[in-house]
């Protein structure tokens, strides 16, 4: 609405206000803009009572209509230099005769000089333009300051700031607070408008696009929603699991999120709830049955991580990094050791540069084999003799990994698989993202990229796939023994 206001004044020109239907349009003028545009005399200086109507104003020296997106004839009639897209990623492409709706409103705009559109919508899926739009500006977010230590952040729905005491919606709605990343200080709503004018927008993303500018706000920066209700309604969705209909609503209208159908979705939040206090990089779990060191293979790194197995089969992660070239592998496995335990087991992912990964592997035998991701979705792993190299091939299905690691482990009550309290953020990042599609009468794994720590993961997952059935004691003892 204020926009509408500013280029009254600066660009008066005709001006058109899309909402999903006809209906909404009427309900909007007759229930907000009327009130508005009343409450500015500067605006209605020369209008007469018939200038103001149900579906927008003839205002003295310009126009604003209101339309329904429905109807294509609206939409690509006259000329607009301002347009409007209200819950731009609910419009319905009805006819399909004619061009999308918002299409149709670029086009009545090519003859002019100066134009804009407005999208603004809660977004609804990944997929929509309204989103993908969104994907290709700076995604302008808002950083508010800790009025505790300064740092600047953005608010987040997130486990680490958003906190609350209770599991009761009254417990939680009195004691919901936003937590600072940086600080670990308590803010609340008293603290909010203070934040708020302090704040400034800020991009977070390579702009791609130079003509369109994009902003996002979820309802923690609303005047309207206090931390107690976002929290609630961050319980009630999220940790009570209560449908996919909540779920929805809740990403789309609280956290201004598209939604997409999945079976499971692992997210940071998750890979932070595997952290185990009493555990830190570079520690060995007591009563391990042995170390599993492998490496996910890519053209300029070489990920890595070592894990420790326990009970029937727990994973526990020990330590991660990154090498620069294929060809230390081998010499890397040998150097490991961790409180005097060292690996016994390892698999490399073949998948790029195959023949130097094979002949790597061979280096180190003893520990190291290749192996390979299969499209199978039923049964686990085999083994193939590779005889030039004396090494033999582990073809695992990727699926099946994946359903273990991220839906059984990750996603399950925190058995089965335990983070060390220190991680980094390369770590989470590597771990979260994972998506299980809901595709029809299927299910499939989402293509995640630098998803390498979780490659790396997978493939410990899979020694024990290998191993689980094995003399466990003696795999103990020789992990405390000596390689050539």
């Amino acid at each position: 609405m204020i926009s509408v206001a500013w280029w009254k004044a600066m660009r008066p020109s005709a001006m058109l206000w899309a909402l999903t239907t006809k209906e909404l349009a009427k309900a909007f003028v007759e229930e907000r803009m009327d009130f508005f545009v009343r409450a500015q005399p500067w605006l209605t200086a020369g209008m007469r009572r018939e200038d103001f109507g149900n579906y927008g104003y003839k205002f003295a020296d310009c126009n604003l209509r209101f339309v329904g997106a429905r109807v294509s004839g609206e939409l690509s009639s006259r000329a607009v230099s301002l347009a409007i897209l209200d819950e731009a990623s609910k419009y319905e492409h009805v006819d399909k005769r004619e061009a999308a709706p918002a299409d149709l409103v670029k086009v009545r705009q090519k003859t002019l000089a100066f134009p804009k559109i407005i999208h603004s919508s809660t977004p609804s899926t990944e997929k929509h333009p309204f989103w993908q739009n969104w994907l290709l500006t700076e995604q302008k977010r808002y950083f508010v300051p800790c009025p505790h230590c300064g740092h600047m952040f953005t608010l987040v729905f997130s486990a680490d700031m958003l906190c609350w005491s209770g599991d009761k919606a009254d417990e939680i709605l009195a004691t919901a607070h936003i937590r600072c990343p940086e600080c670990k200080g308590a803010m609340y709503d008293v603290d909010k408008p203070a934040m708020m004018a302090a704040g400034e927008w800020r991009g977070t993303a390579n702009c791609s696009n130079g003509k369109m500018v994009g902003y996002h706000l979820n309802a923690l920066y609303s005047n309207f929603e206090t931390f107690g209700k976002c929290a609630v309604a961050y319980w009630e969705a999220c940790v009570k699991r209560g449908g996919a209909h909540l779920l929805q609503n809740f990403k789309n209208s609280y956290e201004a999120l598209p939604w997409t159908p999945y079976f499971a979705r692992v997210d940071e939040n998750k890979i932070l709830s595997l952290r185990k206090d009493s555990h830190g990089r570079g520690q060995v779990p007591e009563q391990a049955h042995y170390l599993a060191a492998c490496y996910d293979v890519g053209l300029e790194q070489q990920h890595w991580v070592v894990v420790a197995f326990v009970g029937s089969g727990e994973m526990w992660l020990v330590d991660w990094g990154t090498l620069v070239a294929v060809e230390q592998i081998a010499e890397h496995a040998k150097s490991l050791s961790y409180d005097g335990m060292r690996p016994v087991v390892g698999l490399v992912d073949s998948g790029y540069s195959t023949r130097s990964v094979y002949a790597e592997c061979a280096k180190f035998g003893e520990v190291l084999q290749p192996s390979k991701g299969s499209g199978a979705r039923q049964g686990t792993h085999y083994e193939t003799y590779l005889a030039e190299y004396d090494s033999y091939l582990v073809t695992y299905s990727d699926y099946q990994s994946k359903l273990d690691l991220y839906g059984r482990r990750a996603l399950g009550r925190g058995e089965g698989l335990v983070l060390p309290r220190d991680i980094d953020n390369e770590l989470i990042a590597g771990l979260s993202g994972q998506v299980l599609e809901n595709k029809g009468q299927s299910a499939q794994w989402k293509k995640v990229d630098e998803d390498h720590y979780g490659d790396a993961l997978k493939l410990a997952l899979i020694t024990w796939w290998v191993n689980a059935e094995g003399d466990l004691e003696s795999m103990r003892d020789m992990s405390y023994g000596k390689f050539s």
